[in-house]
């Protein structure tokens, strides 16, 4: 194996700009990291959000639905007991 010192110019030079590059690609994808973080954690406040202001109206659709449709059983049968005591 040989060492650094004794690798000719040309190859130490290209060694240097690989490790220069790596050093480039290795700050891009910090910054890309945190860049994703940062969305992330917007895309979660804004699921928040969703769920605590317009999914909190759902319940109380999925109730009155609910409350509708027995309402509606109850005059049904309301009705045709009072048809069979005609």
């Amino acid at each position: 194996m040989q060492n650094y010192n004794d690798l000719r110019p040309e190859v130490k030079t290209a060694l240097s700009m690989m490790v220069d590059q790596l050093s480039k690609v290795t700050t891009t994808l910090q910054m890309l990291e945190l860049r994703l973080q940062f969305q992330e954690r917007k895309m979660q406040g804004v699921s928040t959000f969703i769920q605590d202001n317009d999914l909190s109206f759902a319940p109380r659709y999925a109730e009155n639905a609910v409350l509708y449709h027995l309402n509606r059983s109850i005059n049904d049968a309301n009705l045709s007991q009072a048809q069979k005591n005609e």
